[in-house]
């Protein structure tokens, strides 16, 4: 995406519209979502590092689930407080909600949320008088403390906004691209793209070789297309792969104005989570799949070898055989004695014990004994390869899925055959397997 700062300009504004209303409630579904209710809107906080965002949501999400520390500390600060208002910390990824709350004690007290959408740093802090009452994410760090009852201090871009700049930095050994990121606040590394791509220049062009007027002339482009409310989204294969504050002319034709931002945003971060949400599901059926696969090797070759010492068995046959023809000859005797194969007239030494017979009856117990266990090592190695050439099949059928869909009748069968815990409230109609396109064994192979 990212969600940079001209984007969350253009949002603020549509926040703004809040203003006056009171907040009814807080809800956090998961860990890094949080909906904030208000009479005619909801907003929705993201703090996932790869979509980080604020917009005005689709529709809420409650949770059944016990809501964090931070979220009922929320619920008892905000909940029920007016919304003064909504602003940005010039351009960058900071975002203030001001609230003012009746307290019986104290009077009017106001309290500020404060959001930053940073990716990985994402977080939101409420501070009352300048101190941090709560947050998020705490932190500590070398560089910034966000703990409760410290002093809360908004993290410095060191930046320009667009529309406070001036000049342009002086002749630098560094790239175009480097030097406006490290100049324009609130620029994602797309939107400096974009910027270099009107003027002309390639990314690693020396700054010290730039017109300056041109940079300023596509900076006064930009400037008004900011004035614009809404977003523009760009799509590849009719689905969203950017979007952007500005008009994006190295994305070519394929866009889309939405008017209000939050509906532009919304239909990127939604098919960015479906598709984070896909690629998830289908690597973890695969690892099962994989997992299951290596397992099924591993008893498969520890049966082998078991396989190997049962195919003994004829050779104990042999050696009863010997003694029990033999018995004549040997009666009397113990321990190791030299009997003949009749079949191969080759002499063979036996330990045929102190009770010859009895011996020879250890050895025919023996030999039915890994017969049996021959018999059962085999069956199994058949039921192994049948359920391995079925997990191949099935690898390959998730390999191919190519949507949610795909992946839910996929997961239904996974449950049905063990690889995949059963839901523990689930009550939906069986489906049919999906993979009747995979040659599977009766009843979980057995």
């Amino acid at each position: 995406m990212p969600f940079d700062g001209l984007l969350l300009h253009k949002a603020v504004r549509e926040l703004k519209e809040l203003e006056g209303e009171h907040l009814r409630q807080i809800y956090q579904p998961t860990t890094v979502d949080y909906y904030f209710l208000f009479r005619s809107a909801t907003v929705r906080v993201c703090l996932r590092p790869d979509v980080s965002h604020v917009t005005i949501a689709e529709k809420e999400e409650a949770s059944e689930k016990m809501p964090s520390s931070f979220t009922m500390l929320l619920r008892k600060e905000l909940k029920g407080a007016k919304l003064l208002k909504v602003e940005q910390i010039g351009m960058d990824r900071t975002l203030r909600f001001s609230f003012e709350k009746f307290d019986e004690i104290e009077g009017i007290v106001q309290k500020d949320l404060y959001i930053e959408i940073m990716g990985i740093h994402s977080n939101m802090i409420l501070v009352r008088d300048g101190r941090i009452v709560d947050a998020h994410r705490r932190i500590v760090t070398k560089k910034r403390e966000i703990l409760p009852g410290r002093e809360f201090v908004i993290f410095p871009s060191g930046k320009l906004s667009i529309f406070e700049l001036k000049e342009l930095p002086p002749e630098s050994e560094k790239t175009i691209r480097n030097v406006l990121l490290s100049l324009l606040e609130g620029f994602s590394p797309a939107s400096v793209e974009e910027l270099i791509h009107r003027t002309g220049y390639e990314l690693n062009t020396p700054w010290r070789s730039v017109i300056r007027g041109k940079i300023l002339e596509v900076l006064e482009e930009i400037k008004k297309e900011l004035e614009l409310p809404g977003v523009f989204v760009y799509y590849e294969a009719s689905h969203p792969v950017e979007v952007s504050a500005f008009r994006f002319t190295m994305l070519g034709p394929k866009e889309r104005y939405f008017e209000k931002p939050s509906e532009g945003i919304n239909e990127f971060v939604r098919w960015k989570e479906e598709k984070s949400t896909f690629e998830n599901t289908k690597n973890r059926f695969i690892k099962v799949v994989v997992n299951r696969i290596e397992d099924l090797e591993d008893l498969e070759e520890k049966l082998s070898r078991e396989l190997s010492e049962a195919e003994k068995a004829e050779r104990y046959k042999k050696l009863g055989d010997l003694i029990v023809q033999n018995l004549w000859s040997i009666k009397g005797k113990s321990g190791e004695v030299e009997l003949t194969d009749w079949e191969t007239n080759e002499k063979i030494v036996v330990d045929v014990g102190k009770d010859p017979a009895q011996t020879a009856q250890k050895f025919y117990n023996t030999y039915k004994k890994l017969q049996r266990k021959k018999e059962q090592v085999e069956k199994r190695l058949e039921e192994i390869q049948r359920e391995k050439e079925y997990l191949y099949q099935l690898w390959q059928t998730i390999e191919d899925a190519e949507d949610l869909e795909t992946l839910e009748e996929i997961e239904e069968e996974m449950r049905e055959f063990g690889l995949l815990k059963e839901r523990k409230t689930k009550n939906k109609n069986q489906r049919k397997p999906v993979s009747e396109r995979c040659t599977t064994a009766d009843s979980k192979f057995s």
